[in-house]
């Protein structure tokens, strides 16, 4: 199975994220005019990562086609996802995301913060009715760690931020919490209990580490094109990241929290930001570390793996290649 294609790592699950599809379809139905169209456009650019996942891990878990309820929750993972993008969009002040404006730039602020909020009352309403008492319990702890994450990140000063341990909390709270809630949902709709449902909400939490670390480092390497928005923006936005921290660590304080303050790079603060990076080897340094939370992803999953289990857990191993070989990362040797 080729790691750099997600239609072919998502084939045990391609009818399954199209019932997906149409759960979001049917519920931007029955939103109010006008932003229908322009939420059709902005999640038209998602990779489906959440819902994904749950649905891997059901399959995995339960070896059985999933039934509707258990696709309702697949797809209430996916609007509380968009929900989130529609908040921070307005938070960061960003116009732009993969690609198209973002909805409080084609409106206003007040206008996206209530879709975002129609959006997650939604996802909450469809865990209570297709979910267990367990897994609302799980959306809802998650949901009030990503918030708080979020609060973190906007009111801890950069020198707080400029810490190891609080770079990992953030993005444990707002990133990898998320896809262990999503691994766990999919584990609960499929009967598994007790420590194995515990493992399969581990394997999400070291992929989703891994994902934001991978995130993170894309802002410093893809192009404007590949990424949606201009390169160095989470810096220029204040927010200190993996490559931001090993930069800090290497001896740059003076130039970055200059940086952090005054919120701007000129033309010859980014070639400068350029040559640390490439003299501290600072890029193969930070996926190194998210490929270390890939590599304890992989074991989970290979201690829960069963024969009939095969296909869907091939995917979720692919989808960990997935994350760390796209095209905007450079190739490395990370083992």
């Amino acid at each position: 199975m080729k790691s750099d294609n997600l239609i072919e790592i998502y084939r045990p699950i391609s009818d399954d994220l199209k019932s997906v599809d149409q759960c979001l379809l049917d519920v931007v139905a029955g939103a109010l005019d006008p932003f229908p169209r322009e939420i059709g456009a902005f999640r038209g650019a998602g990779k489906r990562l959440r819902p994904a996942m749950a649905l891997l891990v059901y399959r995995m878990a339960s070896e059985q086609t999933p039934p509707r309820r258990v696709l309702e929750q697949a797809a209430a993972l996916e609007l509380m996802h968009i929900a989130t993008l529609i908040h921070d969009d307005v938070v960061d002040g960003s116009y732009q995301r993969r690609g198209h404006q973002t909805l409080h730039r084609l409106f206003t602020d007040k206008t996206a913060v209530l879709v975002g909020d129609y959006l997650y009352a939604t996802a909450i309403d469809m865990f209570n009715r297709f979910g267990t008492h367990h897994s609302v319990n799980v959306v809802t702890r998650t949901t009030i760690g990503m918030a708080h994450g979020e609060l973190m990140q906007v009111l801890l000063t950069p020198e707080s931020r400029s810490r190891r341990e609080i770079y990992l909390d953030i993005i444990s709270k707002k990133t990898a919490d998320f896809f262990a809630a999503a691994a766990e949902v999919g584990a609960e709709a499929a009967e598994v209990e007790g420590p194995r449902r515990e493992e399969f909400r581990r394997f999400g939490w070291n992929f989703g580490m891994a994902f934001q670390i991978i995130d993170d480092v894309l802002d410093f390497t893809a192009s404007p094109d590949n990424l949606g928005k201009p390169v160095f923006q989470d810096l220029v936005d204040g927010k200190v990241t993996l490559p931001a921290l090993i930069l800090l660590e290497a001896g740059a304080q003076e130039f970055l929290m200059s940086v952090l303050s005054e919120r701007k790079l000129t033309q010859e603060a980014r070639a400068a930001l350029s040559d640390l990076l490439a003299s501290h080897d600072v890029i193969p340094r930070a996926l190194r570390e998210a490929d270390q939370f890939l590599a304890d992803a992989r074991d989970v999953l290979n201690s829960l793996r069963t024969t009939e289990s095969a296909p869907a857990f091939q995917s979720l191993l692919s989808l960990c290649d997935y994350i760390i070989q796209q095209k905007s990362l450079p190739q490395l040797s990370l083992t």
